[in-house]
């Protein structure tokens, strides 16, 4: 596995500056660390902390293969987790529910559909939507390239076993 420190200074570097709000003008003694396997696409983690000493490296996890795609577990606290998800070309979720977490959806690309308590919702880039807890969902890809979207999730337990699945064309409900 291959580490690299990046001082703060070194950051400023290696990213182009965006415009930014004006903030006040204490400056930043943090640095970064990006830690990646020898197939860095299935496996890194970037962390950011106050010295490389006191540093705590989180691997992200590897992808976790579904049939409609794949999705990735980005952050996984006590409050909330949050997904990157990818559906292929023509690929559903299932029609589900969540007893004990709410969602939130962010689409980063691709064009698709979010079903809500039967209410169905085109997406393109750009847009989002909220899922309550107890609200029937499903997310499809009915463009030509992969949809992506993060998917933040909150409430009291976001576990895979928190799924009720209500129908599926994979044969899984």
């Amino acid at each position: 596995m291959q580490i690299t420190v990046l001082p703060s200074a070194e950051l400023s570097r290696s990213f182009p500056p965006r415009k930014r709000p004006e903030r006040n003008k204490t400056r930043s003694t943090g640095c970064a660390v990006r830690a990646a396997g020898k197939d860095a696409f299935h496996s890194s983690a970037i962390v950011i902390g106050k010295s490389a000493k006191a540093l705590k490296v989180k691997k992200m996890e590897e992808k976790n293969l579904r049939p409609w795609g794949y999705y990735q577990i980005l952050s996984d606290a006590a409050d909330h987790k949050v997904k990157r998800i990818l559906v292929v070309p023509g690929g559903a979720l299932s029609l589900q529910r969540h007893t004990k977490r709410a969602e939130h959806w962010y689409l980063v690309s691709g064009s698709g559909a979010a079903t809500i308590d039967g209410k169905v919702c085109p997406l393109s880039a750009g847009s989002a939507v909220d899922i309550p807890k107890g609200a029937t969902h499903r997310l499809e890809n009915t463009g030509g390239e992969d949809l992506v979207i993060i998917e933040v999730q909150t409430g009291t337990y976001f576990g895979e076993d928190d799924i009720e699945r209500i129908e599926d064309k994979y044969g899984r409900a």
